[in-house]
């Protein structure tokens, strides 16, 4: 789980940067669709749910 929780971290982040310079990744390009800042909540969200997971992946992985 730790692995897709940095995946999505990296995906989220990344978004994120390349907004700012006008770029986009092609996975998430649909994410300006409902208008900038609807946008940025969805990039937030990724990045959020990455973190929800790596941290569930971390806590999972030691407790084995």
């Amino acid at each position: 789980m730790g692995g897709w929780g940095g995946t999505l971290i990296f995906l989220g982040v990344g978004s994120f940067l390349l907004n700012m310079i006008g770029m986009e990744f092609i996975l998430l390009s649909w994410v300006d669709m409902w208008g900038p800042l609807a946008g940025i909540g969805i990039r937030l969200g990724v990045i959020a749910l990455g973190v929800v997971m790596l941290v569930a992946g971390g806590v999972a992985g030691g407790e084995e």
